[in-house]
């Protein structure tokens, strides 16, 4: 059972294609944002009350203890549910308003999403050199993916209609590619900005 749900949580990430807090020797560290500048970004991204500020730090500042206090070998592990619980409080403090937008919003603009649209649309433009048109249209498909993709549970039982968003996403950004497009994107390297993904196994570190 352990090993299944490392093996869940690993497909997850190479998934998003996002960093994985696992250690591994040698493996060089992120950094886990401190609760102040959290608040800050999500007081940015979906504008904050004062007393919204106050409980975001409080809801901040206990999921970062709470992941420190997990032994670092184990904290990717043990740490989801955590952060999940984390997310639950976040939402329930946001009107429906901010929460939607905190929810499409990428983690590294304040937001909850795993998924950067901005991010994904730049490294496929880096491989394939898209024209502007094209650009706008993968960014638009990514950003539609990202709103369905924040609708849907958080959970193991409804992973697989996650994948099957991310699948047909890729289809469409496949279809607007010239033929020539779609051989440099196939053939770009894993971890490139291509079709495929790697994970980067680091420790973390608070900032």
């Amino acid at each position: 059972m352990k090993s299944s749900r490392f093996s869940f949580h690993l497909v997850l990430a190479i998934f998003f294609g996002f960093t994985v807090g696992i250690i591994l020797a040698g493996a060089q560290p992120i950094h886990l944002t401190a609760p102040e500048k959290m608040v800050a970004s999500l007081s940015r991204a979906v504008g904050l009350t004062p007393e919204q500020q106050v409980r975001a730090g409080e809801i901040f500042r206990k999921e970062t203890s709470a992941l420190l206090a997990i032994p670092e070998k184990e904290r990717f592990q043990k740490g989801d549910p955590i952060r999940q619980a984390a997310r639950e409080e976040i939402k329930a403090m946001l009107t429906p308003k901010q929460w939607v937008v905190y929810a499409i919003t990428p983690q590294v603009e304040g937001g909850g999403s795993n998924i950067n649209a901005k991010a994904m649309t730049a490294r496929l433009d880096t491989v394939v050199s898209l024209s502007p048109e094209q650009k706008a249209r993968v960014l638009e498909i990514y950003q539609r993916f990202a709103e369905d993709v924040a609708m849907i549970p958080e959970d193991k039982e409804h992973f697989p209609q996650r994948i099957d968003l991310r699948q047909a996403a890729q289809a469409k950004v496949r279809a607007l590619l010239t033929p020539a497009q779609q051989q440099k994107s196939d053939s770009a390297p894993k971890g490139g900005s291509g079709g495929s993904t790697t994970v980067t196994y680091t420790t973390i570190t608070i900032e």
